[in-house]
């Protein structure tokens, strides 16, 4: 009787364990994404900037250029 209960708390252990590990990953998995996500934007917020902080920088006379308008157009 005593090996039987002995048992039972073996699997209850390790069931629980199974458990908090299962429930780690899933924490660890959105606070992945959430990382991810944060990067994405980041990433996207600086490529933005740059664009308009090089836009700024050039001579409106650029914009006026036929050659450029078509390569513009073809992008």
């Amino acid at each position: 009787m005593v090996a039987a209960s002995i048992i039972v708390l073996s699997i209850a252990g390790f069931v629980v364990a199974v458990a908090c590990v299962e429930i780690l990953v899933i924490l660890l998995r959105s606070v992945s994404s959430y990382i991810t996500m944060a990067h994405e934007q980041l990433t996207q917020d600086n490529v933005m900037t740059r664009i308009h902080e090089q836009s700024l920088r050039l001579d409106l006379a650029f914009y006026e250029n036929p050659a450029y308008q078509d390569n513009l157009h073809l992008a």
